[in-house]
């Protein structure tokens, strides 16, 4: 091994700590020289520099671009940084009659070239903006996530359905919804609908291990998972939503207390005989009744109630959130009587709400508020503690809260708050089943998988079902049956080589054909166990937790015996 010494006239080595700090100091001036001129919108992402121009005369936009070029030449020469003038690319997005092929840019003497599309973070943007190209880029590289699939899972090995599905659900899905709220409107055209759905449907074959010529209705439902054109356009819905939300609820960066200027709450173990300590003791309690939400906090001078109050908060909102509330208007009330005592004690059921307080990084309003009360009331002198009491453990103010609680359900008035997350995200949910549901029931395809799943609902709350080459076979149709493989050639005859004879397909193979009547008996008894007369309608095959275990058992026994 030999050492090298050499010295380092600028810069800093890369990959050191230091240097993303020391890069967004140094760039920090430019992008406030850049911020300084009219029409000029810069985005930066570590060392890219994304510079936007808009205006309707292109002579003026070509004269400011070039202007901003100059700058930004001049500025890098003062830092002795340079430009790679080769990647450096323009794309103009414009009206088709526009010609620009006159227009020249240059960066530090170098001719700049005019591309149609450009790879930015990820995301192909091209100069008509209908994402054409993005969508094509997912399809190409979910093809080389499917032939990596394809080596770990086939129809007869490898992975099983549950593994599967995780990976699907949580590397493929996200994977392709990457930046879907910039560029998910495209898919409101039906063209980008096919493209996506078709590489989608592929990657769910390779799940449900079935063949190619399994309908598209038939692989979403037997999988488990919703189209991902509807599943990103209702993904959109939420995320606006929650944007919303967090700008209304949070504070934001600028306006919120440092950290170091908040204290988190001080907590004390519960005792009853805290009287002699605390003259003042407030309990606090939330409560959803009937689809209804309220709180209440009560307040207890020497042992004995004072006063309280009720208040009923929308009810899309959870109990978290009321008993967040009813902690924070239970400090209010301590602030504006704080001069009844020196010490007060602040009692709650919700330890998600008192961890909550304790949390000094956190944007939400509430808590904030909470905090910048407790230090106004500790630079006052005034001591605040909260403890943590067992929810219905007979303490007489923590039974007496939550009995106001839940009469606070019944006022008229509604205290104006916005709902959680978990709302939307249920909301959410919902539109994805219900469009998808329609979608399912209008098709004419998969007729008999809708034997089996009427609808989309059916599917999603038979929890235990899942899907291997065999049973998504018997719940298509498309496998390894007679009736089938004449639709292609393979089969000289559609009829079974049984006694009894007739079509050999699903129906023939649950009913009549008699190569299997020891085996149909151990399912009729089992469903005579239940009080279901034999042969039941198809979906009570996949309906029931046991049937189902039976059925397979069952499905497995006609493979082995067709194979």
């Amino acid at each position: 091994h030999r050492t090298i010494l050499r010295s380092l006239e600028r810069g800093c080595p890369q990959g050191s700590v230091l240097g993303p700090l020391l890069w967004n100091i140094i760039l920090n001036e430019l992008l406030n020289i850049l911020s300084n001129i009219n029409g000029c919108k810069t985005i930066a992402f570590a060392d890219d520099l994304l510079i936007c121009l808009q205006g309707k005369c292109e002579d003026t936009i070509f004269l400011l671009a070039q202007t901003i070029l100059d700058i930004i030449v001049k500025w890098s020469k003062e830092q002795k940084l340079d430009f790679n003038s080769n990647k450096s690319k323009i794309m103009v997005i414009k009206k088709k009659n526009k010609d620009i092929s006159n227009q020249q840019l240059y960066l530090d003497n170098n001719l700049l070239d005019f591309v149609s599309e450009i790879k930015y973070l990820g995301l192909i943007l091209d100069d008509n903006l209908n994402w054409k190209k993005h969508i094509a880029y997912l399809s190409k590289k979910c093809e080389n996530i499917l032939q990596g699939l394809n080596r770990v899972s086939c129809n007869t090995f490898g992975l099983k359905f549950n593994v599967m599905s995780l990976i699907y659900k949580q590397g493929i899905v996200p994977f392709i919804c990457y930046a879907s709220r910039v560029w998910g409107n495209a898919l409101l055209k039906k063209v980008n609908v096919r493209n996506l759905r078709r590489v989608q449907r592929r990657i769910l074959l390779r799940i449900v291990r079935g063949y190619r010529t399994i309908s598209y209705d038939a692989c979403f439902v037997l999988s488990g998972f919703p189209p991902i054109d509807i599943y990103i356009l209702q993904d959109m819905d939420y995320k606006n939503n929650i944007s919303n939300i967090s700008l209304s609820s949070n504070f934001s960066l600028t306006n919120v207390p440092h950290p170091g200027n908040r204290k988190p709450i001080d907590t004390i173990k519960f005792c009853n005989s805290f009287e002699s300590d605390f003259p003042i003791v407030c309990y606090t309690d939330g409560s959803k009744l009937n689809n209804r939400v309220g709180l209440a906090f009560v307040i207890f001078y020497n042992n004995i109630e004072m006063e309280n109050h009720l208040i009923r908060i929308p009810d899309d909102c959870s109990v978290f959130q009321a008993e967040l509330l009813c902690l924070y208007h239970s400090i209010k009330w301590i602030s504006n009587n704080s001069s009844l005592s020196s010490k007060f004690l602040i009692c709650s059921d919700s330890l998600s709400s008192l961890f909550a307080l304790k949390c000094i990084t956190s944007f939400n309003r509430i808590i904030v508020n909470s905090q910048i009360i407790l230090n106004e009331l500790q630079s006052e002198g005034k001591s605040v503690l909260f403890s943590h009491v067992r929810g219905h453990s007979g303490v007489l103010g923590n039974e007496r809260a939550d009995f106001l609680a839940k009469q606070a359900t019944n006022l008229d008035s509604i205290c104006d708050i916005s709902p959680p997350k978990s709302f939307f995200r249920l909301s959410a949910r919902h539109k994805v089943q219900t469009v998808w549901n329609e979608q399912y029931q209008a098709s004419t395809n998969a007729s008999l998988t809708k034997l089996f799943f009427p609808s989309v609902n059916q599917r999603l709350n038979n929890q235990h079902f899942f899907c291997n080459f065999h049973v998504t076979q018997f719940l298509t149709g498309h496998g390894n049956f007679n009736a089938y493989l004449k639709r292609f050639g393979l089969s000289s005859s559609d009829l079974c080589d049984c006694n009894i004879g007739g079509t050999q397909d699903l129906e023939h193979f649950i009913v009549k054909c008699s190569h299997f009547e020891k085996n149909r008996k151990n399912l009729i008894i089992a469903l005579k166990s239940l009080n279901i007369n034999y042969p039941p309608p198809l979906r009570t095959f996949v309906g029931n937790k046991t049937v189902f275990k039976l059925f397979c058992k069952f499905i497995d026994s006609v493979f082995n015996a067709i194979l």
